[in-house]
Parts: C-alpha cells; sequence; structure tokens
C-alpha cells in the first residue's frame, strides 16, 4: 500500500492550489447587502403591480415566483448559520490515514488540470497529515496513464479500474469508477472507522485552508458524532476562459453557503444533496453505503440521500474551499447542467429512497424545471418590453416576491465576491464589477436551456453521461 509521510513532501515553486491573497480572512455571508436589494425590490415591484392589468399568465407567474420563497427562507438561515465560521486556524497534525480520491477519465486534454489538482495536494497535505495517499482512479487504458506515472510516479496510487468490471446494481461511468476504488480499499483493510476518504474532481485543487479544516475536522473526531463533512466550491476566474460560465458559476460558492449549509451542517443531513468533490467521509461509511446506486448521473446527491437516511445529525460543514475551474465553453456548461438536471429528476422518481429524503429535493427540482420565470426582472422588462403583461397583481404578496428576488440576485453577487477573492492569477477590469447584473441574466438564460434538455432526456429516457473539457 502505497502511503506518503510528512517526511516525503514535495518542494514546489508555485503553490498549487493557495489561491488566497496574503493571510486576510474571508467575510461570509453579508446579510447587510441582502435587506439593501430587497428594500430596492419592494417598490420596484410594487410599482409594477399597481400598473398592471390582469394577463392570462399573470396567476401562473405569481405562482411561480411564490415556489421559491421557502427555499429563499432556507438559504438564508444557512447563510446566518455560515456566517458565524472563521478560516480555519488549526496548526496541529494528525495521524489518521486521509485518503484522497480523485476518479478521472485519464485522458490526454485533462491531464493539465488533473495535474494542477495531484501538485496542491502534495504541497498542503504534508503540512497537517502524518500519512495520507492519493488515489487516482482511471479506467484501463485510459491514454494519460503513462503520462501520469512518468510525471508523479510514487507520489500517487493508480487504480486501474477493469474494462470487464461490472457492478452489480449497474452503476456507470463516475459511480462504476467509485465502487471499484472502495472494493480496493475494502480488500485493503481500510475500510475502518479510524481512515477517511476525501473526495475530489480531476479540476478541483485543495488550498493550505481546506487541508486545515479536514485535519481539524479529523483531531475532533471522537468516532461517534460526525461521519461526513462537506465545503465550500470555490471558481478563480483565471481557471475558465468563458464570462458566462464565470459568472453563472457564481451560484455554486454562494449555495454552499446557503442551501448546502442549512442541510449538511445546521441539520447534519445532506437532504439537498452533496458535491462530488470537498467531500470527507469516514471509511467504514463511505464501504457500507457504497455507489453502485443503479444507472444514476448524480451518484453524489444520491450517496447523501442514502447518507441522510442512514446516518441522521451525522453530517458536518468544513470551513473552508476548494479551487475548480468552470467550463470551459457554454457548450461544455450547458453538457455540465444538462447532466444534473437530469440527475435531480432521477432522484426525484426514484423509489429506492424514501419519500421523507426526497422532500427538498423535489422542492428544488420543480424550481429548476420553471427557472425561467423565476427571475422577476426578466418577466418584467419582457411585459414592458412586448406590450403583454404578465405581472400577477397581487399586492401583498409583493414583499414575498421582493424578498425571493433579492436572494437570488444576492446569491449571485455574494459567489462573485467569492469567486473574485479567490482569483489569484488575473486582473479583474471594473467595467466587469459593472456587467455582473445582467450577465447574471444571461447565464440564468443559459441554465434554463440546460434544464429544458434535461427535462426532455428524462421524458425520452435518454441515458447519457456528458464529460466536459478540463483544459485549465
Amino acid at each position: 500500500m502505497l502511503l506518503i509521510t510528512s517526511e516525503s513532501k514535495t518542494s514546489t515553486g508555485e503553490m498549487f492550489g493557495n489561491r488566497r491573497r496574503g493571510n486576510r480572512d474571508f467575510k461570509k455571508g453579508n446579510m447587510l447587502h441582502l435587506l439593501i436589494i430587497f428594500l430596492v425590490s419592494v417598490p420596484v415591484l410594487y410599482y409594477s403591480v399597481q400598473h398592471a392589468f390582469i394577463g392570462r399568465g399573470s396567476y401562473f407567474v405569481g405562482f411561480i415566483w411564490s415556489l421559491y420563497f421557502p427555499a429563499a427562507v432556507i438559504g438564508t438561515v444557512g447563510a446566518f448559520g455560515a456566517s458565524r465560521y472563521a478560516t480555519p486556524r488549526f496548526e496541529g497534525r494528525v495521524s489518521k490515514l486521509v485518503v484522497f480520491t480523485i476518479p478521472s477519465v485519464g485522458s490526454m486534454d485533462v491531464l493539465p488540470a488533473l495535474s494542477r489538482v495531484i501538485q496542491s495536494i502534495l504541497t498542503f497535505a504534508p503540512l497537517h497529515l502524518d500519512r495520507f495517499r492519493i488515489d487516482v482512479v482511471v479506467d484501463e487504458g485510459s491514454e494519460g496513464i503513462p503520462t501520469l506515472l512518468r510525471t508523479f510516479g510514487d507520489s500517487i496510487n493508480l487504480v486501474t479500474v477493469p474494462s470487464g468490471f461490472r457492478c452489480r446494481n449497474g452503476a456507470k461511468n463516475k459511480a462504476r469508477a467509485l465502487e471499484y476504488a472502495r472494493i480496493v480499499r475494502e480488500r485493503e483493510g481500510l475500510a475502518r472507522d479510524d481512515v477517511f476518504i476525501y473526495h475530489l474532481d480531476d479540476d478541483t485543487a485543495v488550498g493550505a485552508d481546506t487541508i486545515k479544516s479536514i485535519a481539524q475536522f479529523i483531531s475532533e473526531d471522537d468516532g461517534v458524532s460526525y461521519h461526513l463533512a462537506q465545503g465550500v466550491l470555490s471558481f478563480p476566474y483565471d481557471l475558465s476562459k468563458s464570462w458566462i460560465a464565470r459568472v453563472a458559476d457564481s451560484i455554486r460558492p454562494s449555495d454552499d453557503l446557503t442551501r448546502f449549509h442549512f442541510f449538511t451542517g445546521i441539520l447534519g443531513r445532506p437532504l439537498a444533496g452533496l458535491h462530488g468533490e470537498h467531500l470527507l467521509v469516514r471509511s467504514s461509511v463511505e464501504n457500507r453505503i457504497g455507489w453502485d446506486f443503479g444507472v444514476n448521473r448524480l451518484e453524489d446527491s444520491y450517496f447523501g440521500l442514502v447518507f441522510s437516511q442512514l446516518y441522521p445529525g451525522k453530517s458536518k460543514f468544513l470551513n473552508s474551499f476548494v479551487y475548480g475551474a468552470s467550463p470551459p465553453t457554454i457548450y461544455d456548461f450547458i453538457k455540465q447542467r444538462r447532466r444534473w438536471y437530469s440527475g435531480f429528476l432521477q432522484l426525484v422518481f426514484s423509489n429506492k429512497l424514501r419519500p421523507k429524503v426526497k422532500i427538498p429535493m423535489v422542492l428544488y427540482t420543480i424550481s429548476y424545471a420553471v427557472s425561467p420565470f423565476q427571475y422577476a426582472v426578466i418577466v418584467v422588462v419582457a411585459s414592458m418590453l412586448f406590450g403583454v403583461q404578465v405581472v400577477p397583481d397581487i399586492p401583498w404578496l409583493v414583499p414575498l416576491w421582493a424578498f425571493t428576488m433579492a436572494y437570488q440576485l444576492w446569491m449571485y453577487l455574494e459567489g462573485f465576491r467569492i469567486n473574485r477573492y479567490v482569483t489569484k492569477h488575473m486582473r479583474i477590469e471594473w467595467w466587469y464589477n459593472a456587467l455582473v447584473i445582467p450577465l447574471i441574466y444571461i447565464s440564468g438564460g443559459v441554465e434554463a436551456v440546460a434544464a429544458a434538455h434535461a427535462i426532455a432526456d428524462f421524458v425520452k429516457k435518454k441515458d447519457s453521461f456528458h464529460v466536459i473539457r478540463k483544459p485549465m
């Protein structure tokens, strides 16, 4: 079994994954901004309602606007909780084994991103982890295997999935690779309570803060209280070429600090699902749940719902970032979101999960399905431009709609602030800040296109798994 100890630290000139500027703390969740946007939104929407006539779609739009209100409230509660966290200050060391698990297609076009991820682990993990291993999981015959071995040698443990390996329940793609890696660890005797599995995607690097939070979680581990932890995804702008994808991914770090924090951190139940990266799981627990959920496009979220059934109240939040890359093109962005949304539909209609654990996922899936109508600004402007009045004439609901509109806008602005903060090698011009708000609604339209494709895939029972390119 290949282990890397603190003595085998790799020296690097560039500190990969450390995107922080200096040592200043990042202040999460500025709730004052949300309040200001809300106070501005109320009179704007009230004016629109007061000057509206009842259109054919008015009450439909009113229902859609109201539908998102529970999600906005949940997210706001999560944001209040997340704002209490400080940057991890852990300076100690832990001796329990951490297995970094990175599934990858292993093609040549993902090797630059994968190399960045591996190097970030080799740079930062030795600072606080006495024992760790890097498992890179690839299919047999992947074209990038010789290059990986030549570049990293004994620094990585290459787990090669045999071409003939089949999961009992039919899991495919990434879930199949993770299931094989789980079986290998079980054979090695690593499916134990004192071993932790840390999951990363092949384009998501760690930083000093990431490793501190992992080590702190393990140092406080009593073997009973918590079995899983999830942190915040961030997307430095210098790792993506697409402006639309950059702005669209502003929603992701703020989503982690609101919705995901509420379920995973406050309730201790990842009922909103999980990410496939920045995920720390006790090895014995992961071995019990496994990854063989049948054909499913969102194996990480499925894992989260099963975990919620088996270990309620046993998840925690990691107060740290990982540093990923947004899709390089709009086409890749649509492919990525299309797979996610069709995966949500699969989860909602799965008969293998208890209905109770699917309630939050049902709420969010419906919200995604009607997302084009949830952007109040777009609806109001479109009704004015085309002379078709669809603004609902229900004045007493204006505060509710204004809050959902303010929450959505605040989520993007807060996420933009986070991604701008972690961007290290790129200057962000002042005019780009001014374009963020209109770009939000353009990216929202692109998201809606992906949602429409996903619904069509689900209706047609189309079984496809889109893998996006990861050149950086």
